[in-house]
């Protein structure tokens, strides 16, 4: 199951239009795993995060892939931006405000990637919900 916030969301299959950065009441706790590109689409990229791991269940992961600064000024569609290392710095912030922390970064083959990102740095970011008593 994807989301998307395009008018065209429902002509997809396994596809529902909504906004990542909200969270729907059933989701809360629910969701074994989540898996992203889009983070630099985000207008509020902490708020994006810190939604997805509220989804995620007690032993659930949140898998973020990033390429680091693809744009070097944001642009409407793509208004946040990072490097590579930028980013792993934002998400140990984030982390230790809202509960949750990066258990391993997967790398990419570069070779493979097209567009823009190709020849950057880029990995997928594990991330899983510290778990409280």
């Amino acid at each position: 199951m994807g989301t998307e916030i395009s008018t065209t969301a429902t002509e997809y299959d396994n596809t529902g239009q909504w906004d990542f950065h909200e969270i729907k009441k059933e989701w809360r706790g629910a969701v074994d795993f989540i898996y992203t590109n889009s983070l630099d689409h985000a207008y509020d990229p902490q708020k994006a995060v810190r939604t997805w791991i509220q989804c995620l269940n007690e032993n659930g992961l949140c898998f973020i892939e990033w390429w680091g600064v693809v744009h070097p000024e944001p642009v409407p569609n793509d208004p946040f931006s990072a490097t590579y290392d930028g980013f792993t710095r934002l998400l140990q912030e984030w982390g230790s405000q809202d509960n949750y922390r990066t258990q391993d970064v997967l790398p990419l083959e570069l070779s493979k990637r097209k567009g823009p990102a190709r020849g950057r740095q880029g990995g997928v970011f594990v991330l899983e919900r510290i778990k409280t008593l």
